[in-house]
Order: C-alpha cells, then structure tokens, then sequence
C-alpha cells in the first residue's frame, strides 16, 4: 500500500519536472528571441528575464536596486556588511 503509493507519487513528481522543463525551455526560446542579452547576464535565467521583461513598463520604473528587488520578490546583494543586518527591502525581513 506504502510502496505503491510512493510510487505513484514519483511518477507524478517525474511527469510535473517533465513539464517543468518544457516550460522553461519555451521561456529560454522566447527571451531568447526577444532580449538575448538578459540571459547573457550573471545569475538571470529563464524565468527571472521573463519576468522582468512582462513586468517591466517604462523607464524609471525600477529607480533602484531595492525597488526591482521588491519586483522581483527577492533582496539586492550587500555592497559591504553592516554591522546590524537591515532589510535591504522595507517591508521585508531578512531570512
């Protein structure tokens, strides 16, 4: 009952990551054609250029690190380290 049951369930993981794959891959073609130069960039793949570039509307719109940070859901790299470790976005915790 346990085993089938796992089984099943890596069966499904295996088919989703199939899929998973398919989608980036398509992602990676798509930028690809429209702005190859993102994912020329050090730590920009497929989905995080996809993103940016459907999010992206005007220029200005990203007026710092923090705020296409805040976009992209995540936090800017620290220049230097700080004595007290600050949110590098308001409103968001470190960790």
């Amino acid at each position: 009952m346990l085993t089938t049951s796992l089984a099943q369930l890596a069966g499904v993981v295996r088919l989703l990551d199939g899929h998973l794959a398919a989608n980036k891959a398509q992602l990676a073609a798509l930028v690809e054609s429209w702005m190859p130069e993102l994912l020329a960039e050090f730590g920009v793949g497929p989905v995080a250029a996809a993103q940016l570039l459907v999010s992206w509307s005007h220029p200005g719109r990203c007026r710092s690190a923090a705020a296409f940070a805040m976009l992209a859901g995540t936090t800017p790299l620290q220049a230097a380290p700080t004595p007290h470790p600050q949110p590098a976005v308001p409103g968001r915790r470190p960790g």
